[in-house]
């Protein structure tokens, strides 16, 4: 398939995807595929052959997008045997890996893959090569439609430019013979006389400027009079010119002739030759002969300019014979070669009856376009080329601001997912992260007492609201636990109430957010006179007047008291007023088991 600049560049690749594949030492069933050989060579190859398309655009330099058409068929042409070199490396090396094991690569699987670290990973693993897949068929299918669209528009104008030239071609032939008649039924071609018959073709070229040259022929096929050219021993007639004279011109009969020039001429030459006949005895008297070119007549001038390029850009456009020869070309030397239209080839849909279009590869790889349409009613064919690079201009003109909002598409598209999937998965990340605190030791260092704030209304807010809640939950238990364990190490570790109370009322304060924490114990006799009074918190030795109130409410009720509102109860607790006053009162019984005899009050203000 040929060599291009970027050849060394693009097997260093497929060497480096193979090294890298065999080499890895990632987990998985996947990891463990791809070190093989033969999926290691195949993988860098789908790799690899993606890249050899800009590799051929690069390597064309500017021209490479003009010639896209010719370049994806080269692409296309270096898949298979990259492919089955690729697969054959991979074969040799299963045999190599059979046959000497112990000269292989041995890899133990150590790492995650990189997919597999975290969702974040699998979800961009997993998305990211199908957005660029989908990012890549939405740009072949934008450049498919286009190119299909540029091809349509281009065979149009095509079509319109031949079926100018196609109209104006059967005028000029009729307009030829028509003069031509005229100009022989004249009666100073009956005289004899030279002067005059050289005065009468002289009024014929100047007063229609048709004819190049016109030239009157006598009966026995002698050159008898002409103009512009007046020397008629100068005139060269052509051997085709001579026979139509003698077959058709002598003979009565008008004809035109196609006179292909020895030397380089930009067109060929139309000769019509008109019989002289004497128009009361109907004797031939000679012949009439009229030369044009098709470039030189003014009413070719139109058309030949639709075939010159002047409508279609780069293309060409020529003209043809019933014999299929060439009588007109841009390139002089074509003119007299034969044309014929390909028939082993895709035809593309036209709207002129009898016409073809159709795509055609040259010998060196380049395609053109090929329109061509047989003059009605006159056995003449118009013939337009265009390259297909111009047709890629076109479609590349059409694609462009589709192919750009498509890029831009999916660049924001991908930026979305990689938000979205951040969006996922980090809140996830989150809540892993605060479960492993709480299944470590690192609950005793306080990490429930930092919330997980995660909100919304889908279901990774809802997730994170659960797991709030079930956090407070469980710091709460923990709490509680910890109070319990304080409290039991304080009355473990020694016997002396002074030392081991105060930590069990620190810990009531922490729990119900109390101002201060009164302990009263009664002695064993009952009396009231005699309580035992421990206390904790700022707000406990204001709180002391209250013992006596609080105790008779204990023991009256025989339950716990709580009051809320204390302002409310007034009629039963005095609590005076100031800036300290008690705003609500919580009151424990203290008793032993299931004893009905109160041992003390705990209460907290």
């Amino acid at each position: 398939q040929g060599s291009h600049l970027f050849m060394l560049l693009e097997w260093a690749m497929i060497a480096g995807v193979i090294s890298f594949l065999v080499r890895q030492d990632y987990t998985g069933g996947l990891s463990a595929l791809l070190r093989r050989p033969i999926a290691s060579t195949l993988t860098a190859a789908v790799l690899v052959w993606p890249l050899q398309l800009a590799f051929l655009i690069l390597d064309q330099g500017p021209s490479g997008l003009a010639q896209l058409d010719m370049i994806i068929a080269r692409w296309f042409g270096r898949a298979p045997p990259l492919f089955v070199s690729l697969l054959v490396a991979g074969v040799l090396g299963e045999l190599a890996k059979v046959i000497a094991p112990n000269l292989w690569f041995r890899k133990i699987p150590r790492r995650l893959p990189p997919y597999a670290a975290n969702l974040h990973r699998q979800l961009l693993f997993a998305l990211l090569p199908m957005a660029v897949v989908g990012i890549a068929v939405l740009f072949s299918a934008n450049t498919l439609i286009a190119r299909r669209a540029a091809i349509r528009l281009v065979v149009d104008q095509m079509e319109r430019d031949a079926g100018h030239a196609a109209e104006l071609i059967p005028f000029f032939i009729r307009t030829g013979e028509s003069l031509a008649l005229d100009l022989s039924r004249d009666v100073s071609l009956l005289g004899g006389d030279a002067n005059a018959v050289t005065q009468h073709l002289s009024k014929g070229v100047r007063t229609v400027p048709y004819f190049n040259q016109l030239v009157f022929i006598d009966a026995l096929g002698r050159k008898f009079a002409g103009y512009p050219e007046t020397d008629v021993t100068a005139l060269e007639l052509e051997v085709s010119e001579i026979q139509a004279v003698q077959k058709y011109g002598l003979q009565g009969e008008p004809h035109y002739e196609l006179v292909f020039l020895d030397r380089n001429s930009p067109a060929t030459l139309v000769s019509f030759v008109t019989p002289v006949t004497d128009p009361d005895t109907g004797e031939s008297l000679g012949a009439l002969l009229g030369r044009t070119d098709i470039i030189t007549s003014p009413l070719m001038l139109s058309a030949i300019n639709s075939l010159q390029g002047l409508l279609v850009g780069s293309g060409k456009g020529f003209i043809t014979d019933e014999q299929d020869r060439i009588l007109y070309h841009p390139d002089a030397s074509e003119i007299g070669q034969l044309w014929q239209p390909s028939t082993d080839v895709d035809v593309l849909s036209t709207a002129s009856p009898g016409s073809r279009a159709y795509q055609e590869n040259s010998v060196d790889g380049s395609a053109r376009l090929v329109y061509y349409l047989p003059v009605d009613g006159h056995p003449w064919n118009v013939v337009i080329e265009v390259p297909v690079s111009t047709v890629m201009m076109q479609a590349t003109q059409i694609s462009f601001p589709l192919a750009l909002l498509l890029v831009a598409g999916g660049a924001l598209g991908i930026v979305f997912l990689l938000m979205i999937s951040r969006r996922l998965t980090r809140p996830l990340g989150a809540l892993a992260a605060a479960t492993e605190q709480i299944a470590t030791e690192q609950i005793i260092a306080g990490k429930l007492g930092e919330p997980v704030l995660i909100g919304g209304a889908d279901e990774v807010g809802r997730l994170g609201e659960a797991f709030e809640r079930m956090r407070v939950r469980v710091r709460s238990k923990v709490d509680e636990l910890s109070l319990l364990l304080r409290a039991s190490e304080s009355v473990a570790s020694s016997l002396n109430l002074d030392e081991s109370l105060p930590p069990i009322l620190q810990g009531a304060m922490s729990v119900t957010d109390a101002r201060g924490a009164r302990l009263l114990l009664l002695p064993f006799d009952g009396r009231h006179d005699k309580l035992q009074t421990y206390s904790a918190g700022l707000g406990a030795a204001a709180m002391s007047g209250l013992d006596a109130d609080v105790l008779k409410l204990v023991t009256t009720e025989g339950g716990m008291i709580a009051i809320e509102n204390v302002a409310r109860a007034r009629t039963v607790l005095d609590v005076g007023g100031g800036k300290d006053a008690l705003q609500a009162i919580i009151a424990l019984p203290l008793r032993h088991g299931h004893e009905a005899n109160l041992l003390g009050v705990l209460w907290l203000g």
